[in-house]
């Protein structure tokens, strides 16, 4: 019965942003509260961020990272390309919305790999191109698709330098980019994270050339780093921002939130405070914040769950699986979220590959979904 009901909240929310009615309870979730909202194409093997444009539609990155599975398990012939997929909320299918082109690609590896993307004030999607799966070091980039007439025209890169550059977010004209390893190290070793900011203005001329975290001057980007315990190689992650302008940052490999309280300057005022460790969050990866729920959504990619932040930093579990198969319905290595209406709606990567013995996820499946977790009802 829930199903039915949250089949019909989608529709209803896609179409007009329409109150959720949908028993909500805080009490320990069953498994059943997410459902299917849109089932992948087969090509579409590991979806990543979701970004909403000016006309309602969604553009979701699809970086195909789990090709590298699929090949050398001789489940797929051949690889099949990243590219960035539309969602439409209305009709609930994946199309194409752009397929790179040869000179898209990295120079370094021959390959693109789109993460985090959002739109920026100038109307173009941006995106984190995330290249360390395929050579480490400072190859990962920043771009973004210039729209013209409401169409994906072509690539300009923006930043060029990054070594794990993840997850972005816009805040007036200053565009905020995680780094969830800034410099290779030994797995003994701590890792250490960190976020930049770029003003768009800087991108008139060219890429911006980041300067490498361990050569001793830092780059006048680097906002504020973290140190986390190296588990996965990932720390910070998901970014947000509060409607009082300031920053949440996911340490992925720790489960923790941090808060970075912002200045009219778009710089930080101060030191990062942890906002929220709780032991039912074993990683923090995308995040979006509900100005109307006042609460932050997490996708927790190794616990394979979602939860509810408020901005006390208590944290409510909405959603919990096991080894599961979102085509099923079921949550899959959770990794970004996208608040649409009344619904949340959320990314299954199902990259196996990522943190093998670290994450309750452990295999790979044929098929794959974006999951709608139904909202609670917002009290006038």
């Amino acid at each position: 019965m829930h199903k039915l009901i949250l089949t019909a909240l989608v529709a209803g929310a896609a179409l007009a942003g329409c109150t959720a009615s949908a028993a909500f309870s805080n009490a320990p979730p069953a498994t059943d509260h997410a459902a299917v909202f849109a089932i992948q194409p087969r090509e579409y093997n590991t979806m990543d961020s979701m970004a909403r444009g000016p006309d309602g539609k969604i553009v979701v990155a699809v970086p195909n990272y789990n090709n590298l599975t699929l090949e050398k398990t001789g489940r797929a012939a051949a690889a099949s390309p990243a590219r960035l997929a539309l969602l439409d909320p209305v009709s609930r299918r994946l199309t194409d919305w752009y397929r790179f082109a040869p000179g898209d690609l990295s120079p370094e590896t021959g390959k693109v790999a789109p993460m985090g993307v959002a739109f920026g004030p100038d109307g173009n999607l941006y995106y984190v191109d995330r290249q360390s799966p395929y050579k480490k070091g400072p190859y990962s980039r920043i771009a973004r698709i210039v729209i013209e007439h409401g169409k994906p025209m072509r690539q300009e890169v923006v930043v060029e330098g990054g070594f794990g550059t993840n997850d972005l977010a816009w805040r007036g004209r200053r565009l905020y980019v995680t780094d969830a390893a800034m410099e290779i190290v030994p797995k003994t070793a701590n890792n250490i994270s960190g976020v930049f900011a770029f003003d768009l203005d800087e991108f008139a001329n060219g890429p911006v050339h980041l300067r490498p975290y361990g050569d001793g001057i830092p780059d006048p980007h680097l906002l504020t780093t973290f140190v986390s315990n190296n588990k996965t190689g990932a720390g910070a992650d998901g970014i947000a921002f509060d409607d009082a302008g300031d920053l949440y940052v996911g340490i992925n490999e720790e489960g923790t939130i941090f808060k970075v309280a912002m200045g009219a300057d778009g710089r930080p005022a101060g030191a990062p405070q942890l906002f929220a460790r709780d032991a039912s969050m074993l990683s923090a990866d995308g995040m979006a914040f509900d100005a109307r729920r006042r609460r932050i959504y997490v996708a927790d990619f190794l616990g394979n769950a979602i939860h509810a932040i408020d901005m006390q930093g208590k944290v409510t579990t909405l959603q919990r699986n096991d080894d599961s198969g979102s085509a099923t319905g079921k949550l899959d290595e959770p990794c970004a979220v996208l608040i649409l209406g009344d619904i949340l709606l959320v990314a299954n990567m199902d990259y196996v590959s990522a943190a093998p013995g670290s994450a309750v996820n452990s295999r790979l499946d044929d098929d794959h979904a974006i999951s709608a977790i139904a909202l609670p009802p917002v009290r006038q």
